[in-house]
């Protein structure tokens, strides 16, 4: 059935006390701030005693903008907020802003759903990207959430562009210092369990016709550090990893032993034709809701699997208890980067249509709010 809406006001939150009857306009704005992500109906109390000291306050308006965008009135509050990011520019870095940067560059075009092609929405969250990080004139602030009328897919309306992303350099780097022995420790006993997970899944037996394999071909896309690799080559699996940063993947070939392809993972998947049907472990270590390119990416993966192989992928879900718990206040609602926002019905609808059966999933460890999921490739591919 159809996955259940999520109630975004937040739950269980304790009632904070109403604002007193003579706080002046700083201080009522200050509160309404403070409450704005974890509560937001008492925030909307003390917008509207600021809007009765003052109708015209740019600030008390742009926060009464943002809780129509999650409180019920997302369309309303998107078009609210962007008249008045347009009219008084601070308020597209409302962390502050260099002398010279742009405040306010326009909106981003829109975007038809990247799962089934729809471009029929639902207005579902709106809210200002800058009050949780820097734009510095390179990103749209105004950020409109949207459910797809035919798949159900959460995504955003207005995604930001490739070249900006870049420009904005959103991306973290990759650490400078490897793990210390005991986090490396733990990172190999939680990737250890997943093995075993797939191992008792079973994931093909191609590998073994030819007398050439020592075990199981495991190819980890963002290795890291080479930490699954480890594992997975102590568990007997022949480990393959592409990894883009060449800090990291020195010291995993210097150091574990790792067999690595120094590439960009995106790259490497869909410029990799010949290695088409090589693997029977493939594990995706990218975010699946900040990819341009969805179902390609997914089709991509499922032609690097040999007959019944198995696909490993990470994703934060929606429907998950801590995101329903966060509501408003879930980072994944202004992450600059993200397209979609999966719930696990929409999940399991794109591996399906990429040719990709999901057979079981699991809380992922030290990951707030995502999940692992195991698909096994279908027979025949349908693309």
């Amino acid at each position: 059935g159809a996955p259940r809406r999520t109630d975004w006001a937040c739950m269980n939150q304790p009632i904070a006390p109403s604002p007193r009857s003579d706080a002046s306009l700083t201080e009522l704005l200050a509160r309404a701030e403070m409450l704005l992500q974890s509560q937001p109906e008492a925030a909307a109390e003390a917008t509207q005693a600021a809007l009765r000291l003052s109708p015209l306050d740019p600030r008390a308006n742009h926060i009464a903008a943002e809780l129509q965008g999650v409180l019920g009135e997302p369309e309303a509050g998107a078009a609210r907020l962007r008249q008045l990011v347009q009219q008084h520019g601070k308020l597209a870095e409302l962390g502050g802003q260099d002398d010279g940067a742009v405040a306010y560059i326009g909106r981003f075009g829109s975007a038809v759903c990247p799962l089934c092609g729809g471009s029929e929405a639902e207005a579902t969250w709106a809210g200002n990207l800058s009050r949780t990080q820097r734009l510095d004139g390179h990103i749209d602030p105004v950020r409109l959430w949207t459910r797809c009328n035919r798949c159900e897919l959460l995504r955003v309306d207005n995604p930001v562009p490739a070249g900006a992303l870049a420009a904005h350099n959103t991306h973290d780097t990759a650490a400078a210092t490897p793990p210390e022995p005991d986090e490396l420790q733990r990172r190999i006993r939680t990737h250890d369990a997943d093995l075993r997970r797939i191992r008792e899944a079973g994931c093909g037996l191609a590998w073994s016709t030819d007398g050439q394999h020592s075990g199981p071909r495991v190819l980890e896309l963002g290795s890291g550090w080479g930490e699954f690799l480890a594992a997975a080559a102590w568990r007997g699996f022949e480990a393959t990893g592409v990894q883009a940063c060449s800090i990291q993947a020195a010291w995993a070939e210097r150091r574990l032993g790792s067999a690595l392809v120094h590439s960009p993972p995106d790259t490497f998947v869909h410029d990799s034709e010949q290695e088409a049907g090589t693997y029977e472990v493939v594990v995706w270590r990218g975010d699946l809701g900040e990819q341009a390119d969805l179902m390609p990416t997914l089709r991509a993966l499922r032609r690097l699997l040999a007959p019944e192989g198995m696909l490993m992928v990470q994703a934060s879900v929606l429907d998950h208890p801590l995101h329903r718990i966060k509501g408003n206040a879930a980072p994944e609602w202004r992450s600059v980067g993200r397209r979609v926002w999966f719930e696990r019905p929409t999940l399991a609808l794109a591996l399906i249509r990429a040719g990709l059966q999901p057979e079981s999933s699991w809380d992922a460890e030290g990951c707030a709010g995502e999940i692992v999921v195991l698909a096994r490739a279908s027979n025949p591919d349908p693309a």
